[in-house]
């Protein structure tokens, strides 16, 4: 869609167009709101990122340890 493309947050998104279809099509209003949603969020999730790595810029290391099976 238009707006998608022109979003700050496109690369964090993990909007699903299912959610947002109304009978059988994109219902723009329901979109919308959800975006509104996944932005605020992805800010936070931003906002408490940097916060944690001004306090430890170590203190996230350890995940790169992680491994997902």
């Amino acid at each position: 869609l238009p707006f998608c493309k022109e979003c700050w947050a496109i690369q964090l998104c993990s909007l699903c167009y299912v959610h947002t279809f109304y009978k059988g099509q994109i219902d723009i209003e329901l979109k919308k709101r959800h975006c509104s949603s996944m932005r605020e969020r992805a800010l936070k999730f931003l906002t408490l990122y940097c916060q944690l790595l001004e306090i430890d810029e170590q203190g996230l290391d350890y995940l790169a340890e992680w491994e997902i099976t």
